[in-house]
């Protein structure tokens, strides 16, 4: 790692620096808003019942996604689910039938490949760090609209390719996010002027990680303690049915 030039953000004025800052970052919740929704018209195409999946499977994929976004456990948070058995999780909210076998298909795909959301939002979390924050913007637009494009092909089918159903929704996620990762470590390692990536001069050093380990556990409690509360609501929801269900997952999205 080689650091460089002055940042601007401790010599420009405040105000446009503020500006300049924070717009690239709401076009990009707004994109993934936008994304969130075409998930959701998508499966809602397979059915209710796929859609009543999608919204019992969203508290899960909502704790990965702010995990990865926020601290540390993107990746933890994935693998526990897949080793404590969503199968459980889902059961426990009111899962039953179809829509369990669907919430499952989805989340099992997300689990999987949770590695590329973590990656992406830790990058994104770097770039920004050193004042590019279009940059940073620019490359989740690119993931996100990627993302609307596979993931319409993977739940659809391409050609002669059959559909993957609502695991095709899961499988654009992770595509999307992987895209994303690598635009933002090529941006590191060949363009970045006040942080430079040297991929040759890599090395483990356990005090910062002890440093990350402890900020990510206190910034985890937040997205933690969010979560829980959705999915007890969920819970209460999946027992009214399953349109009700699939209605408050398209709600719940928005929201």
């Amino acid at each position: 790692m080689v650091t460089g030039a002055t940042s601007p953000l401790l010599t420009a004025p405040i105000g446009p620096t503020i500006i300049r800052l924070a717009a690239p970052n709401m076009i990009s919740m707004l994109v993934t808003m936008a994304t969130l929704m075409a998930e959701a018209w998508y499966v809602g195409q397979l059915g209710t019942e796929a859609l009543a999946g999608l919204a019992l499977g969203f508290p899960m994929m909502m704790l990965v996604m702010m995990l990865s976004a926020g601290s540390f456990g993107g990746t933890i948070t994935g693998a526990v689910a897949r080793l404590l058995g969503a199968r459980g999780i889902y059961s426990l909210l009111g899962g039953r039938g179809m829509v369990l076998e669907q919430a499952l298909a989805y989340s099992n795909v997300l689990f999987a490949g949770c590695v590329s959301l973590w990656l992406t939002n830790a990058l994104a979390a770097i770039v920004r760090a050193t004042g590019h924050m279009s940059v940073a913007a620019k490359c989740l637009l690119t993931g996100s609209l990627l993302q609307v494009f596979v993931a319409g092909g993977l739940v659809f089918g391409w050609g002669p390719l059959p559909g993957m159903g609502i695991a095709g929704a899961a499988a654009g996620i992770i595509f999307g996010n992987a895209i994303a990762a690598v635009l933002l470590l090529n941006f590191l390692v060949n363009r970045c002027v006040e942080l430079r990536l040297r991929m040759t001069s890599l090395r483990f050093e356990a005090a910062p990680i002890v440093k990350l380990l402890k900020l990510g556990s206190l910034a985890a409690v937040n997205p933690i303690s969010t979560t829980a509360t959705v999915m007890v609501i969920t819970g209460f929801v999946a027992h009214l049915g399953v349109d009700v269900l699939a209605g408050y997952g398209i709600g719940a999205r928005l929201e």
